[in-house]
């Protein structure tokens, strides 16, 4: 009976899992308990933090050298478990600053700070290496740097660079004094090829001392990485001088010779300005009011945007009339419009025009070819003399023309008033 129930008992599988767990446990317990001893080991490379840098800096104008090195190691003791889950990365060390009031280099302890989840009980500091933090303090200096620039690349032909502007004008930079003391300027490096209009970049910039060599950026403070850079581009061309003909006075430009002193002139300024200007007029003449050879100086105008750099502002103009005749013809027919109803115009004179053309052609030409044409509309019911205008043309020609102005004498009457006025004063004599 004894042996049947206890072989029921191994036979149960229910029975045989509890107690593989139950023992299994108490073997886990046996050996973690004779593992989880106490051990020593020693974490090396531990960044040194320091705390109170703001007040040394913004009271006294001191930092912490930043080209020394601030490491440290620690040998400590504890159970197996806590102490293998430390290392440099969870491990820290601080040094504080804030008593410190001038340059040099100072001892200091460090205070060691463990991950939040381990007790600092169960962790035992058996050295520092080394006992002390020996922290370099050093003068910090902010300077204004000048913002310079050089140009390395090719221009379009006729263009030329006008010096680099900058914005700002200036950088500032801080950091130990005997770094900062050292940078003379700020340079910044441009380089295009084929340039042809003015260029604006942002770009970064590099220190550089007073011999030239660049200085080390990464230990300074910057108030920024870049700056705005204009490189003004422009151009020279040369530019000639023209005048414009309105034909006139039976002259045309094909009648008209002429040389004009300088000839050309140079400018500069914005090539998208400048290189659709091929030519500057300086004065354009009616021929009609050009009765002779003539010379002329007159200004020069420079488009806006552009700077005349040959220094010279006035230009002289000599014009030769050719292929031309004059001839005089007396004309009495002078016709009137405008007239004013019932009113009644006489020309006191006849008048001398002067007409111009080719000669075979004027030589032709009579007065009955001659139109003088007097408006009157600006004299209205007025009576009396007047001196007016006219207007004298050569009829059927386009090739030959009056020169100069005209005048015409009229006498203004209006007959039907002059008829009663006669007639009053003939019943008074009687």
């Amino acid at each position: 009976m004894l042996r049947e129930r206890i072989k029921k008992i191994f036979n149960n599988k229910a029975l045989y899992m509890v107690f593989s767990i139950v023992a299994a446990v108490l073997l886990w317990a046996y050996v973690t308990s004779i593992q989880n001893q106490d051990m020593e080991t020693t974490i090396p490379g531990i960044i040194v933090t320091f705390s109170g840098q703001e007040k040394l800096l913004s009271e006294r104008s001191l930092i912490v050298d930043p080209n020394s090195n601030y490491s440290v190691a620690l040998k400590i003791m504890g159970k197996r478990d806590v102490v293998s889950r430390l290392n440099n990365s969870n491990v820290t060390v601080s040094v504080d600053l804030s008593e410190i009031s001038s340059e040099g280099s100072y001892n200091r302890l460090f205070s060691v700070n463990l991950p939040s989840n381990v007790n600092t009980k169960d962790v035992y500091i058996l050295s520092r290496i080394p006992e002390y933090v020996t922290v370099r303090i050093i003068q910090y200096e902010t300077k204004k740097v000048e913002v310079r620039g050089t140009f390395a690349g090719t221009f379009k032909e006729g263009c030329e660079a006008k010096p680099m502007e900058f914005n700002p004008a200036s950088v500032s930079v801080g950091g130990p004094k005997n770094v900062v003391s050292q940078i003379a300027y700020a340079l910044v490096s441009l380089n295009e090829h084929d340039v042809g209009k003015t260029l604006s970049k942002t770009l970064p910039y590099v220190l550089i001392d007073a011999e030239g060599n660049k200085v080390a950026m990464n230990d300074l403070k910057l108030d920024r990485k870049t700056v705005d850079v204009t490189l003004p581009v422009i151009m020279s061309k040369n530019v000639p001088l023209s005048v414009k003909f309105t034909s006139g006075g039976g002259a045309t430009k094909d009648n008209v010779t002429y040389r004009i002193s300088p000839s050309s002139i140079w400018l500069s300024g914005a090539p998208e300005i400048l290189e659709d200007i091929n030519e500057i007029v300086i004065h354009s003449f009616n021929l009609e009011e050009i009765y002779d050879n003539k010379t002329e100086t007159y200004s020069i105008p420079v488009p806006s945007g552009l700077d005349n750099i040959s220094g010279q502002s006035k230009a002289t103009v000599s014009l030769t009339l050719t292929g031309l005749s004059t001839r005089t013809l007396q004309v009495s027919n002078v016709q009137f419009t405008n007239l004013f109803s019932g009113h009644k115009a006489t020309p006191e004179h006849s008048l001398d025009i002067t007409i111009r053309g080719p000669a075979n052609i004027i030589n032709n030409i009579t007065a009955d070819d001659i139109s003088v044409t007097v408006d009157l509309e600006n004299l209205g019911q007025s009576l009396g003399r007047f001196s007016v205008a006219a207007k004298v043309t050569v009829k059927n020609r386009t090739d030959v023309a009056a020169i100069g102005t005209y005048n015409v004498s009229v006498l203004l009457e209006d007959p039907a008033k002059a008829e009663t006025q006669a007639g009053a004063q003939t019943e008074t004599q009687t």
